[in-house]
């Protein structure tokens, strides 16, 4: 069966898991964590207290919250990605199971963060992962300099550190290319974050 919150495909056997899981909440928790995940599609961290507070009496397991929210965000990026509409999403998610109150619950919630979704979605296309900081230090006995790299690799999880040794010739080239590609994209009314911080 098609949707159209899945791009009109078939939804993945691990969302139609994630909805009997999501079903077994109250229709409000249901809304509250969509919320919770909404505010974090459009920029804010995510608050993992404030995530498993929501869900203390379910005792679910950690994996499974982090499945859950995971299906959660599914939801409102695929659905403001193909523009669904709030009735046909509401319709939709019961069709793979959900109960008439929390399909309701997660159309609303949706169809309030819809705009700022599809804002931040089209600001971050370009980005894989997110880069939170950038560290350097030149290596000592040598002309080389190794490069810290913090990326937030998606909800819920934790910075992780990549490093990497370069070459100060190379590393002036990318930032070369890198302020190129910044100009075509301002040129084009793209949005981005690429900055640079000068010559290093």
């Amino acid at each position: 069966m098609k949707f159209r919150f899945c791009g009109d495909q078939d939804c993945p056997d691990w969302f139609l898991t994630q909805m009997a899981t999501l079903s077994r909440l109250s229709s409000v928790k249901a809304k509250l964590l969509t919320q919770h995940v909404a505010r974090h599609l459009t920029g804010e961290a995510i608050d993992l207290e404030k995530s498993n507070s929501l869900l203390a009496d379910s005792k679910l397991p950690e994996s499974d919250v982090r499945s859950l929210l995971g299906s959660i965000q599914f939801v409102l990026t695929s659905a403001s990605r193909f523009s669904t509409g709030e009735d046909h999403l509401r319709a939709e998610l019961q069709q793979v199971g959900l109960p008439r109150e929390h399909a309701t619950a997660l159309a609303k919630v949706h169809h309030d963060y819809a705009d700022s979704i599809r804002k931040h979605l089209i600001r971050d296309s370009l980005m894989r992962n997110k880069l939170e900081d950038v560290s350097w230090r030149k290596i000592d006995g040598s002309q080389l300099i190794e490069l810290t790299l913090q990326i937030n690799e998606g909800l819920m999880s934790k910075n992780s550190g990549v490093s990497m040794t370069v070459d100060p010739a190379k590393l002036q080239n990318l930032l070369y290319d890198m302020e190129k590609v910044r100009s075509l994209i301002a040129k084009h009314g793209l949005a981005t974050n690429v900055e640079t911080q000068g010559d290093i």
